[in-house]
């Protein structure tokens, strides 16, 4: 939520503050994921058929962000960031399981 919007602030073109935003953002998941497997907690034959999947539509979104032009994306990313911050303190226990 830091980020992008520094990204941003610093002037650089929406599509390369996202690109910049999710490749530290894949590193985090990266080394989470190294954790785990090394742990053995990591179930390939679940996860195996989905992951073309996620290659291909990340590569996707990648691709129409590129395409959408600079004065659209700002100000869109900045909305978005809002109601992403606005969610998370209205929703307090995001993520927790009921009993």
């Amino acid at each position: 939520m830091i980020t992008l919007p520094a990204l941003l602030l610093v002037g650089l073109p929406p599509s390369t503050a996202i690109a910049t935003n999710k490749l530290a953002a894949s590193m985090g998941n990266l080394t989470g994921t190294l954790i785990f497997f090394k742990a053995g907690k990591v179930d390939f034959k679940l996860i195996g058929p989905i992951l073309p999947f996620v290659f291909i539509f990340s590569m996707f979104r990648a691709w129409t962000v590129h395409l959408i032009d600079s004065e659209i994306l700002r100000p869109l990313i900045i909305v978005m960031l809002v109601i992403v911050l606005l969610y998370t303190l209205y929703k307090k226990d995001f993520g927790q399981l009921e009993d």
